[in-house]
């Protein structure tokens, strides 16, 4: 489902930037903050998805004109999750430990980010 494969490469991003204190360099990360409504709203449609055409593993040649907004969508979900939880150490156990192969625990970790 696209939706783990999401939220696994932005949890790897994003615990990459609390390492380095820098996100990827790659395009999605400028044209993701500029697009923000409007990737949030067409990912949510496309979510429940198999197809990673538009999202992950792919080229320019999509919807959106950039590759890989999945990294960007999964790092904002993770963002969210952590700055939604006081306990910042606790928050990071979570994200690397989450089942990933559960549909229902991915989505249950994506209720409480408060990315939608």
């Amino acid at each position: 489902m696209l939706l783990a494969r999401v939220v696994y490469e932005g949890v790897a991003d994003f615990a990459a930037r609390l390492v380095t204190g820098h996100t990827p360099p790659i395009e999605a990360y400028v044209y993701g903050p500029a697009h923000a409504d409007e990737i949030r709203r067409r990912f949510k449609a496309d979510m429940t998805s198999a197809s990673t055409h538009d999202w992950l593993y792919n080229s320019a040649n999509n919807t959106f004109g950039v590759s890989d907004l999945g990294y960007y969508v999964g790092y904002q979900i993770a963002a969210s999750y952590y700055a939604g939880t006081p306990d910042k150490h606790a928050a990071i156990r979570r994200m690397i430990e989450l089942d990933y192969a559960d549909a229902g625990a991915v989505r249950a970790f994506i209720e409480r980010s408060g990315y939608f």
